[in-house]
C-alpha cells in the first residue's frame, strides 16, 4: 500500500493458464517500455515471484504475476481467498 512519498504499489496480475510467465513478459514488458508514463522499468521474470518494477507517471509500482490454472480469469473475480483458486498456482 501507499504509506508516504517513497512508498510503491504493490500490483498483482492474474493471467489464465495459456498465459506463462514468458508470454507476459514479452508481450507487456515492450508495451509498458513504449509508454510515455513509464519512465523506468525493470523486469525480473525468472525471479522465483517474478516481477516488474516500473515508475509510472512518478508512481512506483511493482506488478507481480501470477498464473491461475483456470481457463479464463472471471470478469466477477473480486478476491484469490478462494483456496480452490490457488491449487496449482504458479
Amino acid at each position: 500500500g501507499v504509506v508516504n512519498p517513497g512508498s510503491d504499489i504493490d500490483t498483482l496480475c492474474v493471467a489464465p493458464r495459456h498465459i506463462n510467465r514468458q508470454t507476459f513478459f514479452q508481450s507487456l514488458v515492450p508495451k509498458l517500455e513504449a509508454h510515455t508514463e513509464v519512465t523506468s522499468i525493470s523486469a525480473v521474470p525468472d525471479a522465483y515471484t517474478p516481477i516488474v518494477k516500473l515508475v509510472f507517471d512518478g508512481v512506483d509500482i511493482d506488478l507481480l504475476f501470477a498464473q491461475l490454472s483456470l481457463p479464463v480469469v472471471p470478469r466477477d473475480l473480486g478476491s484469490l481467498m478462494d483456496d480452490d483458486l490457488l491449487k496449482n498456482m504458479n
